[in-house]
């Protein structure tokens, strides 16, 4: 786990510094580049500031259209910073259950719509639920096979 971990700093880490240069080159716009033309002026950008090559080129094709890399980079350039642990945790449980959703958040996943859909009911709440209930089922059953 923790040469996976390394390997996706070393990514992330390259994959950002070539957002930056990428983005300067679209900044820029000069007349009659293409895209294809941006993105090779930024690989010798890269190269130049760097010292190496852009080797992560697959990367950033994959990653520059997600959401959560967009979201990553836009906190990196507004000096995002992880936030700290308050002293006071259900404070911070009210004010997060009582904002409303920004509608350029990232969708619910579905465990988390599933719990505030059913917020009372557990696993094993639903799961004794469901047992009564088929064992309602087999005794009506076996009593109609009776009559």
């Amino acid at each position: 786990m923790g040469s996976m971990t390394q390997c996706w700093g070393t990514i992330k880490r390259e994959v950002s510094r070539f957002c930056g240069i990428k983005n300067e080159q679209d900044r820029l716009n000069a007349s009659g580049r293409t895209n294809d033309d941006r993105l090779s002026d930024a690989m010798r950008v890269f190269e130049a500031l760097v010292g190496h090559q852009f080797s992560f080129l697959h990367c950033w094709v994959i990653l520059r259209g997600q959401r959560k890399w967009e979201d990553k980079l836009k906190g990196v350039q507004e000096g995002w910073t992880r936030p700290r642990m308050p002293s006071d945790p259900s404070s911070t449980a009210q004010a997060t259950e009582s904002e409303e959703p920004d509608s350029a958040a990232r969708p619910m996943g579905q465990d988390a719509a599933k719990k505030r859909r059913n917020p009372g009911q557990s696993g094993s709440e639903t799961s004794i639920a469901c047992l009564a209930m088929l064992q309602q089922m087999t005794t009506s059953r076996e009593a109609v096979n009776q009559a």
